[in-house]
């Protein structure tokens, strides 16, 4: 941890940078521009009108997006929380070793010394939140899937009691000869269901 209270020039502070820099190199290239567009491009039109296996192949896909989104959205964070403590420290220390009189003199240098790390951050900031956007997007397309699917089901449950199963067939609860069976609901008016 560098010691603040002793820096006292702009050499030391030119030293505390470049580590800053360095740090911020080892996170890798990131094509801020590229992931952008890749972003843009993660909506996946739905089927219409689509089959049991149809939706079950758009959940894949979507899911699938979704990690995708996810990844970036991470790599982001990774990047913001790198800047966020690389602006603290360095504004500290630019602060610290300014040459200008008063105290809002002083910010102001720090932030113009500051400037490269700020937009790395804005950046950094700015796809984050495009993923986030676009994994909730892909979150409501699963949903609106997964609702397909969930009618796809109980479409072949009702097709089922249509069919001729009989739901109380056998159960204790079917009436015994002789007994009267008005409390019981009429099986033909699943029919109508």
């Amino acid at each position: 941890m560098p010691d603040l209270e002793n820096m006292s020039s702009d050499v030391e502070f030119v030293e505390m940078a470049k580590r800053a820099s360095a740090l911020v190199d080892s996170l890798g290239e990131c094509d801020f521009d590229k992931l952008h567009e890749e972003l843009s491009r993660m909506g996946m039109p739905l089927s219409q009108n689509p089959t049991m296996s149809q939706c079950s192949e758009e959940l894949g896909r979507i899911q699938a997006l979704k990690d995708r989104a996810t990844a970036v959205a991470m790599l982001a964070t990774r990047r913001i929380e790198t800047y966020e403590g690389v602006v603290s420290l360095l504004r500290k220390v630019a602060v610290k070793v300014s040459q200008e009189k008063s105290a809002d003199r002083r910010e102001a240098d720090a932030e113009s010394r500051l400037a490269q790390f700020v937009m790395g951050m804005v950046k950094a900031k700015a796809l984050h939140a495009c993923a986030m956007l676009c994994a909730k997007n892909l979150d409501r397309q699963h949903d609106t899937v997964k609702e397909q699917l969930i009618c796809f089901s109980l479409e072949l449950k009702n097709r089922d009691y249509r069919g001729g199963f009989k739901p109380f067939q056998g159960s204790s609860l079917e009436p015994e000869a002789g007994q009267n069976s008005s409390h019981i609901a009429d099986n033909s008016s699943w029919d109508q269901v």
